[in-house]
């Protein structure tokens, strides 16, 4: 339902300013629907939205913005691999838009990632998990890309 109602205030005959004031107000609603229990859901949408070209970029970054002042560690994995892509993805937050909250959620990821990966070459050196790789790779990556 907010997808058609986000979807048909874009085919309105107003002015921009408008049209984005009322996706905002859109975009808040799917923030509160993360509140209450329906993160990932919430987050793969507006993913896939972005991906698709369904929603301006200036709106994934309010989303996630807003979405970074209301969550805080730990983070579950699911979390983590949702949520980063969006947070790590150059075209939504680069080296002029990216604010503090998006370096802390990086800084805390890392450090957790580098944390489960000492305690899992403690306790099985020869265990190999791809998604782990993936989302170390994504980390460092993203650091790569806040240094430069």
């Amino acid at each position: 339902m907010l997808c058609e109602l986000y979807d048909r205030q874009s085919q309105l005959l107003q002015p921009a300013e408008i049209i984005i004031a009322k996706q905002r107000n859109i975009i808040d609603r799917f923030v509160h629907l993360l509140s209450v229990g329906f993160a990932l859901p919430v987050i793969e949408k507006i993913n896939k939205m972005f991906q698709e070209g369904q929603i301006d970029v200036s709106l994934v970054r309010y989303f996630a913005i807003d979405v970074l002042d209301i969550i805080g560690p730990p983070y579950s994995e699911e979390f983590i691999e949702t949520f980063l892509p969006i947070v790590s993805n150059q075209e939504i937050f680069d080296n002029i838009t990216v604010v503090e909250a998006v370096t802390q959620f990086v800084e805390d990821v890392t450090s957790r990632t580098i944390e489960s990966n000492d305690a899992e070459d403690v306790v099985e050196c020869d265990s190999t998990s791809s998604e782990s790789e993936v989302l170390s790779d994504l980390i460092i990556l993203e650091m790569c890309n806040f240094i430069n």
